[in-house]
């Protein structure tokens, strides 16, 4: 009798989840836009590019590693990931960082101009804020797509000195 009322409870707690993927509309064959690829957690792509005939010949076609993140001293946490991909373009995450590639060229994607320029300014208007640690996070996304190293490292030398001064406020308090 336990049981029974056990798998009556299981069965009404997946519920929403089996009406949330039964109201979306079917994700599109090559997109793969969340951990599982969809909320029953299949792991099944409908592609049929790669089977059990050629699964053993496959190597890989280009590989994309991430510079180590500043704040963290565990290299692990910046070289396995689950790319996101939706609409053709791969998102790469790591710590607090985030990639759009292009799966099939490793070309960063979302006009990389503008995401770098969009980075810059987030990371000046935290710095104006005095939000230092969300501007550190911005300046090593932007140095991480390429944005202008002199750029980059002159604001981060700013961070550096506003967080000196608040530690000697904090000191002398």
């Amino acid at each position: 009798m336990r049981s029974a009322w056990i798998m009556i409870l299981a069965g009404g707690a997946m519920l929403p989840a089996v009406w949330a993927q039964a109201g979306k509309a079917p994700i599109a064959a090559a997109d793969w836009p969340m951990y599982n690829r969809d909320l029953a957690g299949t792991r099944f792509s409908p592609l049929s590019q790669i089977n059990g005939g050629n699964v053993a010949k496959l190597i890989p076609a280009w590989s994309y590693r991430f510079r180590q993140d500043a704040n963290s001293s565990d290299a692990a946490s910046v070289s396995e990931l689950t790319p996101i991909v939706v609409n053709g373009v791969m998102y790469l995450s790591a710590g607090n960082r985030v990639l759009a590639l292009d799966p099939e060229s490793q070309e960063a994607r979302n006009g990389l101009k503008s995401v770098r320029e969009k980075l810059i300014n987030r990371a000046l208007a935290e710095l104006a804020g005095n939000a230092l640690d969300d501007a550190r996070r911005s300046l090593e996304s932007a140095a991480e797509i390429g944005a202008d190293p002199s750029l980059v490292a002159n604001l981060q030398n700013e961070v550096a000195y506003r967080q000196q001064l608040i530690n000697a406020r904090k000191d002398n308090e």
